[in-house]
């Protein structure tokens, strides 16, 4: 009789390299796999494993296909001079390939990666796959009305089946990169909401909207975004890590000069989550001289990437960030066909105390709706050529 040799077993990375050699890959599974037994997605990837078709935050990186990903990206869409997204009968941009199409092609022309959205209900097919075609991923937000009641149940679950609805309708769609859901309103509910708004009622609404994402869509991460980081990880406000356990990546806000201070160092002391700079930049309107000051803008955008690449993963918390904003907002203050000079606020930490809302795009827009990039543009192209 034959002598049969026992077959030696397979350890479950074997086993797994195999499978998804072979079979269809499913992301999810090689990430919960890969991390349970200590073995990175990278090096999955070298035995020789297609690349995962999704988003992820693998050891506080984000990991895009496969590939580890640093936004290099931009705030917001061109609104042309004349419109105004904010009252009806609403411009989208989406609705304006005209628009985006240029938009788009000087963002891929400058080295950016993706770009930041406030509102994408309603969103268009042919948007996201013009952004895709230019190598621009898009932050896909839901725009969470801080005017509300968030305590009321009827609201909140419209909310979060509004936010499902974005999820499923475009989580197959390759220039996702992430779900965003509201933006600043640890903020603004306390401003705008119910005379008894309790902040409290806005990070559990933030916990259960992620969560039921999470169910539609495992594939992306979910975002939040709060206007700087004074509440994160304050556990009295249900702003802690383990409250908000389906939130996987916190934006931050951040407007303090042309330097963010200690915000890096502060940040890794309240969260454990990888840390993406939502919004920062400087206007390129001096109020002081009453001129246009590209140069200070220029100078103020270029020290703050310097300080974001500084603080990248793995070395600090920082999976990149997006300049505010990507072109003028004409509609911000006053009639969305002028130009306004005004300050809308002051800042002190600016060299230039008078903030304009009008005046914050690296891509400036002429009278006759022409797109000019400013000196930032450059500077932030030649800068992101160059970094990792």
């Amino acid at each position: 009789m034959k002598k049969i040799q026992p077959k030696p077993r397979k350890g479950i990375k074997t086993v797994l390299i195999e499978r998804i050699k072979t079979k269809k890959f499913i992301g999810i599974a090689l990430i919960v796999v890969g991390i349970s037994s200590g073995v990175g997605i990278w090096k999955l990837l070298e035995e020789g494993a297609p690349a995962p078709s999704g988003v992820y935050v693998i050891n506080n990186r984000l990991v895009v296909n496969g590939q580890d990903f640093i936004v290099k990206g931009v705030c917001g869409i061109t609104t042309p001079i004349g419109e105004d997204p904010s009252t009806p009968p609403y411009y989208h941009w989406w609705d304006d390939p005209s628009n985006y199409t240029t938009d788009f092609a000087l963002m891929k022309e400058m080295g950016a990666n993706t770009v930041r959205t406030y509102n994408v209900k309603g969103i268009s097919r042919e948007a996201l796959d013009c952004a895709y075609n230019n190598g621009i991923y898009v932050i896909m937000t839901y725009w969470v009305n801080s005017w509300a009641d968030l305590s009321d149940p009827s609201v909140r679950q419209t909310m979060i089946d509004e936010f499902v609805e974005i999820v499923q309708n475009n989580k197959d769609h390759p220039a996702v990169l992430m779900w965003g859901f509201g933006n600043e309103i640890d903020h603004f509910y306390l401003i705008r909401g119910p005379e008894d708004a309790d902040v409290r009622d806005w990070y559990s609404l933030l916990q259960e909207a992620a969560q039921a994402a999470k169910e539609v869509d495992p594939d992306h991460p979910i975002l939040y975004v709060n206007q700087e980081i004074t509440e994160i990880g304050d556990v009295s406000l249900g702003a802690d890590d383990a409250s908000l356990s389906a939130v996987d990546i916190w934006g931050v806000d951040a407007y303090r000069g042309s330097s963010f201070g200690n915000l890096f160092t502060d940040y890794v002391s309240r969260s454990s989550k990888p840390l993406l700079m939502t919004e920062w930049g400087c206007d390129a309107w001096n109020g002081t001289t009453g001129t246009e000051d590209q140069a200070m803008q220029a100078s103020c955008d270029h020290s703050l990437w310097l300080e974001i690449n500084n603080n990248l993963v793995p070395d600090g918390p920082c999976i990149g960030g997006l300049v505010f904003g990507w072109s003028d907002g004409w509609w911000k203050a006053g009639s969305p066909s002028s130009h306004t000079t005004t300050a809308q606020w002051q800042n002190a930490g600016y060299m230039d105390p008078n903030m304009n809302e009008e005046w914050w795009g690296i891509v400036a827009l002429s009278p006759s709706g022409d797109k000019q990039p400013r000196e930032a543009y450059d500077d932030l192209k030649n800068l992101w050529s160059s970094s990792t």
